[in-house]
């Protein structure tokens, strides 16, 4: 069972992914959809960048509670 990453910004999926990119198969991170914004929130389009800097990309999109966020 994949879990979610308890992870809520792109300082912190960089240091994941660099502990784990060449060991791990997936992942799953809870983000916000839409265009990056200096909100303090961890934006899809931020953890697509950082994850293609390890040579994963993005491949599925998941809903949350039978919802898509």
């Amino acid at each position: 069972m994949i879990q979610t990453l308890p992870i809520d910004n792109r300082a912190d999926f960089r240091a994941w992914l660099a502990a784990h990119h060449d060991s791990g198969q997936e992942c799953r991170l809870l983000l916000k959809r839409g265009r990056p914004v200096d909100d303090g929130r961890f934006y899809y389009l931020d953890a697509v960048e950082e994850a293609l800097r390890f040579g994963w990309i993005d491949s599925t999109l998941k809903l949350v509670d039978g919802l898509r966020l």
